[in-house]
């Protein structure tokens, strides 16, 4: 309760900061709509602190949001007419930056105190770019794919395996869905894996666990990356001895799939493995034979190029699993599927 009525104290703060740098350049004809808006916005936020009741996109009083909505989009419109008219200056930004805030707000949950808003069922932190990346690739990027790991969760119960598992876009959002299951998120991005672990502590998710390796056919392999560390870097094998160069920056050791099950670090009934590998998928397979042998477990596996695609799909021949086309792109932005990427499912 103490919190919220933070927020309202917040929010109206804000609410009267908006309408004062507003009403600074607003012109006269549009300055009584302006003064009516406000006196709406202090009622109706007076309104919600007597009754507790709330305003935002995930709240059932969906006609206040919409109000409020047009509320945002009345005062983005008559802001942006005050900075063409004006241009930049100590009234003109503040008020736009409100009013997209006040836009923004009923669109998405948005906890100002906390500094996150709501997106895929999870709280992201609102200062931080992966959020947005997250928001953009769980948006857009392999709904299908999503949708198929979800089916096959709910109909055979088990952990989830999610390699490469980049900024969490596919293992976040299923893991707060299937709260029973454990989702193993691998990734040897540094940045990367940071953000999911900020993601885990942020909605206090208790069935997460984050494992920084490189996936590969042996254990102890170092690799390292061209590229500064980041979740599309490509890995490769280089000897012990040899010193990392500026170009080379980030440094992983390699594990195995049945390494990590034969040590208890992934203790879990596996049910589905999806790996995103950046073109290591054919190694990881190879390191994950007696998973394969004795859990049988579903595989989701990203494929570029005709020549990955039949490797892996001979692969699994000699396992007696079969292929299934997910019909979607796997590259996003990815317009002219230049890449030829597709996610094949692999059904024991």
């Amino acid at each position: 309760m103490v919190r919220v009525m933070k927020e309202r104290f917040v929010l109206l703060t804000g609410v009267v900061a908006l309408f004062t740098a507003t009403m600074r350049h607003a012109s006269s004809a549009v300055k009584p709509f302006v003064l009516a808006v406000f006196i709406l916005q202090v009622c109706t936020h007076c309104h919600l602190i007597v009754h507790h009741d709330t305003c935002n996109p995930l709240s059932d009083n969906q006609t206040c949001n919409t109000g409020a909505l047009f509320i945002g989009v009345f005062y983005v419109a008559v802001n942006a007419l005050a900075m063409a008219q004006h241009g930049l200056d100590c009234c003109t930004v503040p008020a736009m930056i409100l009013s997209m805030y006040v836009l923004a707000s009923h669109i998405v949950k948005i906890e100002p105190l906390q500094m996150v808003f709501h997106c895929a069922g999870l709280r992201l932190p609102f200062l931080d770019v992966n959020s947005y990346v997250l928001v953009a690739s769980h948006t857009f990027h392999e709904p299908k794919t999503r949708s198929v790991i979800e089916r096959i969760l709910q109909t055979r119960p088990g952990a989830l395996i999610d390699a490469g598992a980049y900024v969490g876009d596919l293992c976040m959002p299923v893991a707060n869905r299937f709260k029973e299951s454990t989702v193993y998120a691998i990734e040897p991005s540094d940045k990367c894996l940071h953000y999911i672990k900020k993601l885990v502590k942020i909605n206090e998710m208790h069935n997460v666990t984050t494992l920084s390796f490189v996936l590969s056919d042996h254990v102890g392999i170092k690799y390292q990356t061209m590229k500064e560390d980041n979740a599309n870097s490509k890995y490769h094998a280089v000897a012990t001895s040899e010193r990392p160069s500026s170009d080379h920056i980030s440094h992983k050791s390699s594990t195995t799939l049945d390494h990590l099950v034969h040590t208890n670090v992934i203790k879990d009934a596996i049910s589905i493995i999806h790996l995103d590998l950046e073109g290591m998928e054919l190694k990881a397979l190879a390191g994950c034979r007696t998973i394969i042998e004795k859990q049988r477990p579903y595989f989701v596996i990203e494929t570029l190029g005709q020549t990955e695609r039949r490797n892996v799909i001979e692969f699994f021949t000699q396992f007696n699993y079969h292929p299934r086309s997910i019909d979607e792109t796997c590259c996003l932005g990815d317009f002219m599927d230049l890449k030829d990427c597709r996610n094949y499912l692999f059904v024991p």
